[in-house]
């Protein structure tokens, strides 16, 4: 496994998530991993506050326990079979395409449902994220 403990840019991370990687801890805030196969990858406790994860990338059997995912871009992720318990999801966005972990409630997790501009403009509600 590799461990790194700083914080990365996107190639570095895509270079190196080519097998089950140990990034516990790491602070990867503001990183755009799309693209990036974080798939087995081991991000509990990761710092990975707006993170943009917006693209299909591989996220299956990631532990993102304890992980602060605040404001993180999570539309079209694939979470369902990443551990979230722990997890600080605050203010982090998601749409139809997102995936989560069966059971998983994300509205009870603070996270944001984006929607297209014109239904936030007809239905506005807290719950969801309009830009």
């Amino acid at each position: 496994m590799i461990e790194i403990m700083e914080k990365l840019t996107r190639e570095t991370i895509i270079n190196h998530v080519r097998d089950k990687v140990d990034l516990f801890g790491a602070d990867l805030s503001g990183a755009d991993l799309r693209g990036a196969d974080l798939s087995d990858a081991n991000l509990r406790g990761a710092d990975l506050r707006e993170v943009d994860l917006s693209k299909p990338i591989g996220l299956g059997h990631t532990d993102l326990r304890r992980a602060d995912l605040r404001e993180a871009n999570l539309s079209n992720a694939d979470l369902g079979g990443a551990d979230l318990r722990e997890a600080d999801l605050s203010d982090a966005k998601f749409n139809a395409r997102t995936k989560w972990p069966e059971g998983f409630n994300p509205i009870k997790k603070g996270v944001r449902r984006v929607l297209a501009f014109l239904v936030c403009l007809v239905a506005p509600r807290k719950d969801l994220y309009c830009s």
